[in-house]
């Protein structure tokens, strides 16, 4: 696929409070990721609508009630900020896990990333065109941290010296996206842990509509009452007891308990008595539902 040229092959437009894009060619219109789109139940992908604008094909979406970014960073603490750049770099995770969507094709500046500033919830701006808007993953990748150390070094609530320094390394070509994802979760781990910190697992795919919360050290999660302490009704892919929730020191971790159809972290499958450490913006799934990880 070849790359996008701004202002040439496609135009940019504010309708209201929403934004669209208008294509300079109908044959730049990728129909089956448009379809991935619509069908899509995650909420980290602003809602897209297709429709014609004066003889041309216009890509739609539906912004009104969420806040840029760029302008909504400024009124964060740093605690609020770290959960949202977690969201951010979750929901970037979970379109490289999409096997039909690709991150070349996700409007990486702050401009253009959107914010729930009631959840801190993250939502992209994804282009179904048959072109790129950059020619390699690691191209978007840089250019999504370079836009996110701009816009930290500009927030003042974010003025911590552990803070600086991951801003710092977030422009730094030598870190990887993994090692940069580490460091932030690192980051917010340095945090004073708490003995009665409490787990909030919000639904964020229509599976399932439901908050579970967890302020116990331990909890089983699963689909029988009785056979576990936090119940999924309604959904068969949950096993009888799915998953644990184990809190230590302040820290909760999920331990996938042999389940059926699975336990992800970030879209990573856990093995059967694996455990991983569940922090602040994580996506936890347990098979089809999927939850948003809140640590309080």
């Amino acid at each position: 696929m070849n790359v996008l040229r701004p202002e040439k092959d496609i135009f940019e437009m504010f309708c209201g409070p929403n934004l669209a894009f208008v294509l300079a060619d109908r044959e730049l219109f990728l129909a089956t990721e448009y379809k991935v789109l619509r069908g899509q139940t995650q909420t980290g992908l602003v809602r897209c609508v297709k429709m014609l604008y004066n003889g041309r094909l216009k890509l739609y979406y539906l912004t009104e009630g969420l806040e840029m970014l760029a302008s909504a960073a400024s009124s964060f603490s740093e605690n609020r900020f770290r959960a949202l750049v977690l969201n951010l770099f979750s929901s970037v995770n979970a379109v490289k896990q999409n096997s039909f969507l690709s991150c070349q094709s996700i409007c990486p500046s702050p401009e253009r990333i959107y914010v729930d500033p009631a959840t801190c919830g993250i939502r992209l701006v994804y282009l179904p065109l048959d072109r790129r808007l950059f020619a390699s993953e690691a191209i978007f990748e840089m250019k999504l941290r370079t836009g996110l150390a701009g816009l930290m070094a500009g927030i003042p609530t974010a003025a911590s010296p552990k803070w600086k320094e991951f801003a710092q390394a977030l422009a730094d070509e030598k870190l990887s996206w993994a090692e940069i994802e580490d460091r932030l979760k690192r980051s917010a781990a340095g945090q004073a842990a708490s003995a009665d910190r409490i787990l909030k697992l919000t639904a964020v795919n229509g599976a399932t509509d439901s908050v579970l919360w967890i302020s116990e050290d331990d909890a089983v999660i699963g689909k029988k009452a009785g056979a576990s302490a936090l119940v999924i009704p309604g959904n068969k892919m949950i096993s009888r007891r799915h998953c644990r929730i184990s809190r230590r020191n302040g820290q909760f971790a999920v331990r996938d308990l042999g389940s059926t159809n699975g336990t992800f972290v970030n879209g990573v499958r856990l093995r059967p008595g694996e455990e991983r450490r569940l922090e602040t913006g994580d996506r936890l799934c347990l098979a089809d539902s999927a939850f948003r990880v809140n640590i309080q």
